[in-house]
């Protein structure tokens, strides 16, 4: 099967985006996620459940890419996506 890889972040965060989970499509595979949270001082929000896979094409095409340490994504490619992923994305992430 498919390598799996899982990182696990605890950090500080606004409640709106609290006690989400959802998937999406990507280059040769599939991305999951899932939060909980807590509101206590120093609380431990636990382990969150990571949504089941969707399989059922929905008829949408996005082009996927994934690119590091660029201005944007250069190389797309043909993506299908599946269940309620009806819409594409751009995602930009920094870690300092």
């Amino acid at each position: 099967g498919m390598e799996v890889s899982k990182l696990f972040i605890r950090q500080c965060e606004s409640k709106e985006k609290c006690d989400k989970a959802g998937t999406m499509s990507i280059p040769n595979g599939k991305v999951k996620m899932s939060n909980v949270c807590c509101k206590s001082d120093n609380c431990n929000p636990g382990i969150p459940k990571l949504p089941l896979e969707k399989t059922l094409k929905n008829g949408i095409m996005c082009e996927g890419c994934i690119d590091t340490n660029k201005k944007s994504c250069q190389s797309g490619q043909p993506l299908e996506c599946v269940g309620d992923e009806t819409r594409c994305i751009t995602y930009v992430t920094s870690m300092s």
